[in-house]
């Protein structure tokens, strides 16, 4: 960059060749010589610059600028800012960062950084204040690889957003941790993090210096700033220094780490010295007694480190040396520790892990003795805790377990308490509960008290586990009591709604409507999720008249209260099956008139999938009734709020409401509009089924006049809209179904090779699935062996896969003689199959099996 000779030799050999000098070869000259002080050479390539017709532009401008900025020739430096003012020419602000930058490697940051801000003022000037920003958080990083670390945080405090973030311990972060990436000297990162707290910036520097120094596997560092959160009064926490004894590779190491956190008055728990000390003090052939001694060096006493020295023996499995070490130990043990971790690891070792809960329970009641703090209800009952623990492991405990548990207590003398009894039985399913009643006596001691952890246990049931009778009793009891019972109410009434007319708790407990008029004389007023939920178990129960009186009042009381429309369709589906048809009409009419005079949309909300059975059910059941008119009415009103769309499984209902009441000719008629409406021809087999039977036996027309005639226009309409094979395949499948096996036959023989052994699978497996085996063996007698296009075995082994899942062996040998009979010869999966259906009715099997 100082090369300034070199640069003029360039530029001279560029104008012997006739190589123009552009403003970046300028700029770079203007700055070589600026930087070196050097005035006669700007003033000369200034000369040249004229000369060449290249006036001064942001870029040559900015070269002179950062040029005076390494020389520290400030006053040049200003003077050429003004120039720029004057000429109306914009610094860049990138160029101003490297100012900057330059600035601060140079050492010309000036009393107080005051040459910093000067330029900080300018890129304020110059550009928008996130602009100037982004650029100042470049430099900023720059600098601070550029060991420049105090002029970088200088940058950091001038950040607007730092000081209006929210989350303060996000602010400057990304800065301190690059710090504790680059700086060598720890104490300067001390200092700017004390800077960060001092400028309000944000009070976590020296956090987020130690957790970027943890995570980086930086001891020394982590150390450093360890001891300046001490000094600063900051509180320190002993998972703080997890990762420092995680990284540990040795028991000197361990120790070490130890020492420096009792330095900083961290002194670890039993968590800590647990899973991150005592796993690696206690690797190899150390002794625990060993062990101890080395932390008591350190300065841990006995007292702290005995129990979590035994957890951890336990944990390894360890139980020999875990009993020595209980019977040399001289201070108290805590039982509330280890009875959890010893109830953990009593799948893999249940007779020692018995055997020392037993010394452990002796050696603490000795001491209790001593010390004269015995419990005035009892002694407690770690046998107990030991249990439900044991109750309540990942692992837990079966029924078969529970006696062998039990006398392996009473062997080694540790009792249970009653207390600890009821509460095994309350927690337990019924099986276990079984095995624990069979197996009490045995540990039972009535003189034990309350298990220590389970003090404040109830054994009351919850309300939401209570059944009716119960749930009667305690709303007696808080009614005695004079407590709230409005959610005891509510879940008695929905139990009781729940319930059917003849179930034996309604002759015990309080009835629904005697409920509803307990709430209405004290005064209670029932909600508005409560009567719904009640208008939902009454028509579960077919009670129509008084859902009918519970929606009434839920209307009148509840205006705004949005009410599920499939509570209601449930409720119209139930009044027509009572033949109660008028009435479904005008409350379902009322429901959806309802939402709209409230001006609540909310029905626009509803999907319709989630109500798409529950509006079949109730079209279905209004079609059974043969009453077209409310079936159409009905289907209307669904239409209308969009309810339901108009497809082959809704639109069915009007075909089957004509089929119902024998109008074939009507059916048609309406598959025909249907198709001309909608596009789509719905319950086509069904109504072919309807027309095929009314022609008789013989295939003349008995029960209407022209029976083949509205076959054959139905089939046509099939044809027209879904092509000529369909309409054939559905006639076929009507005759198997309508039991005209001849009739199918003359059908397949039409269709020849455009038999659709798809469509065939497709069939048969929905007769299957129905258990319908007689249309397939129609299927059989209408096709022959010669059809080349219908896979005749894939019938018969669909027919004798059902007869297996119907457990029929003779329907089963009657397929194999059949097959027998025309020549079809069954594979060995077949026999195999069959085979086991004859055995297991213990049937002779009249074949051989290879």
């Amino acid at each position: 960059m100082r090369d300034t000779d070199a640069a003029v030799a360039t530029v001279i050999t560029m104008k012997e060749k006739g190589i123009p000098a552009t403003q970046d070869t300028f700029a770079s000259l203007l700055m070589a010589y600026a930087a070196s002080s050097d005035k006669v050479g700007v003033e000369s390539v200034e000369e040249a610059m004229k000369n060449a017709k290249v006036s001064d532009s942001s870029s040559t401008l900015a070269a002179l600028i950062i040029g005076y900025a390494w020389a520290g020739q400030i006053a040049a430096m200003k003077q050429v800012a003004a120039r720029a003012r004057q000429l109306g020419v914009t610094i860049p602000q990138a160029q101003l960062s490297v100012v900057l930058l330059a600035l601060a490697r140079a050492g010309h940051t000036g009393q107080n950084y005051c040459h910093l801000n000067w330029v900080i003022e300018v890129m304020d000037e110059v550009g928008s204040g996130e602009n100037a920003e982004v650029e100042l958080s470049h430099a900023a990083l720059k600098m601070i690889h550029a060991d420049c670390m105090k002029e970088a945080f200088h940058l950091v405090c001038h950040f607007p957003t730092l000081t209006t973030s929210s989350h303060l311990y996000s602010n400057a972060a990304v800065y301190v941790q690059e710090a504790v990436r680059a700086c060598k000297d720890l104490e300067i990162i001390v200092e700017v993090c004390s800077k960060l707290a001092e400028e309000g910036i944000t009070q976590y520097g020296l956090y987020v210096a130690l957790e970027c120094a943890l995570r980086e596997k930086r001891e020394e560092p982590a150390w450093v700033f360890l001891h300046a959160l001490k000094q600063s009064g900051r509180v320190l926490r002993e998972h703080y220094v997890w990762p420092l004894l995680a990284g540990a590779t040795s028991a000197q190491q361990i120790l070490m780490v130890v020492k420096g956190m009792l330095d900083l008055d961290v002194k670890p728990g039993i968590e800590t010295l647990k899973d991150y000390i005592l796993p690696g003090l206690l690797s190899g052939s150390t002794a625990p007694s060993m062990v101890s001694q080395q932390l008591q060096h350190v300065g841990l006493p006995e007292q702290v480190t005995a129990t979590p020295i035994l957890l951890t023996l336990i944990r390894k499995n360890a139980f020999d040396c875990a009993a020595k070490f209980v019977a040399e130990a001289k201070v108290n043990l805590s039982l509330r520790d280890l009875v959890p971790t010893l109830a953990s690891s009593w799948p893999s070792r249940p007779r020692a892990v018995t055997a020392l809960l037993a010394v452990l329970i002796k050696k603490h009641a000795q001491r209790q003795q001593q010390v004269n703090s015995k419990e005035s209800n009892g002694e407690e009952d770690w046998g107990g805790q030991f249990v439900l623990d044991l109750a309540s492991t990942r692992q837990s405990i079966g029924a078969h377990q529970i006696q062998p548990l039990f006398e392996e207590l009473k062997r080694n003398e540790i009792g249970i308490s009653e207390y600890s009894v009821e509460l095994l039985l309350a927690r337990s399913n019924l099986g276990i509960q079984e095995a624990i009643k069979r197996s009490a006596s045995l540990i039972v001691d009535p003189t034990l008290g309350h298990p220590p952890l389970e003090k404040d246990s109830n054994l009351l049931p919850h309300p939401k586990t209570m059944n009716v009778e119960e749930l009667d009793g305690h709303l007696v009891e808080l009614k005695a009591k004079g407590l709230n019972k409005r959610g005891t109410l509510r879940k008695l009434m929905l139990a009781q709604a729940s319930l059917p007319p003849t179930a034996p708790a309604n002759t015990t407990a309080t009835s629904v409507l005697d409920l509803q008029k307990q709430v209405s004389e004290e005064g209670m007023k029932m909600s508005a999720g409560m009567l719904a939920s009640v208008l939902k178990a009454q028509v579960k129960n077919g009670e129509a008249d008084a859902a009918l009186q519970t929606l009434a009042t839920l209307r009148a009381h509840h205006q705004t209260f949005h009410l599920d429309h499939y509570k209601v369709i449930d409720l119209c589906t139930l009044l027509i099956k009572e033949h109660r048809g008028h009435e479904a009409v005008e409350t379902l009419r009322q429901q959806l008139i309802e939402e709209v005079k409230n001006g609540n949309r909310a029905e626009a909300k509803t999907n319709p999938k989630r109500v798409r059975r529950n509006c079949w059910a109730l079209l279905m059941a209004s079609a059974e009734t043969c009453d077209y008119d409310l079936t159409r009415n009905l289907l209307n009103l669904l239409l209308t709020r969009g309810l339901v769309f108009p497809d082959t499984l809704v639109l069915g209902c009007l075909v089957r409401c004509r089929l119902a009441s024998g109008d074939l000719a009507g059916a048609v008629e309406e598959t025909e509009d249907i198709m001309e409406q909608y596009k789509c021809l719905p319950m086509r087999i069904e109504t072919l089924i309807h027309l095929i039977h009314s022609c008789g036996e013989d295939g003349r027309s008995t029960a209407i006049s022209g029976g083949w005639s509205l076959i054959h226009r139905l089939v046509s309409l099939i044809a027209h809209h879904y092509g000529s094979s369909q309409a054939h395949h559905d006639l076929c499948f009507a005759c198997l179904e309508a039991d005209r096996p001849t009739v199918a036959a003359e059908v397949l023989k039409k269709l020849g090779d455009d038999v659709d052994m798809w469509r065939i699978k497709k069939q048969v497996e929905y007769y299957a699935k129905t258990q319908r085996d007689l249309p397939m063996l129609h299927l059989l007698t209408a096709t022959s062996r010669t059809t080349q296009a219908i896979d005749r075995y894939y019938i018969y082994s669909t027919l004798l896969d059902l007869y297996s899942v119907m457990n029929d062996a003779d329907r089963g040998l009657a397929l194999w003689t059949r097959m027998q009979e025309e020549g079809t010869v069954p594979t060995q999966a077949f026999l195999t199959t069959l085979a086991a259906l004859l055995t297991n009715h213990q049937r002779q099997i009249p074949f051989t099996l290879h």
